[in-house]
């Protein structure tokens, strides 16, 4: 735990350093940041393709279509 805190600490420092900014840098932001973007792609994929009636069709890539018919 020490070891993140000094490794985090001292690479956030040195891009804030290099980049005139202030980074923020650890060994669980990245990819929990990681699963976040892939979860907005994901989200951005899916596309209401037709509303028509008592019927939607969604659209997502690598899965089958879905129509959903409302009640």
């Amino acid at each position: 735990m020490v070891a993140d805190w000094l490794i985090g600490m001292n690479i956030s420092r040195l891009y804030s350093c290099l980049y005139k900014q202030n980074y923020s840098v650890g060994r669980v932001q990245i990819p929990t940041f990681a699963m976040i973007v892939k979860r907005e792609d994901e989200i951005a994929a899916e596309q209401l393709s037709n509303l028509v009636g008592d019927k939607i069709e969604i659209k997502k890539k690598r899965l089958q279509n879905l129509t959903c018919h409302l009640t």
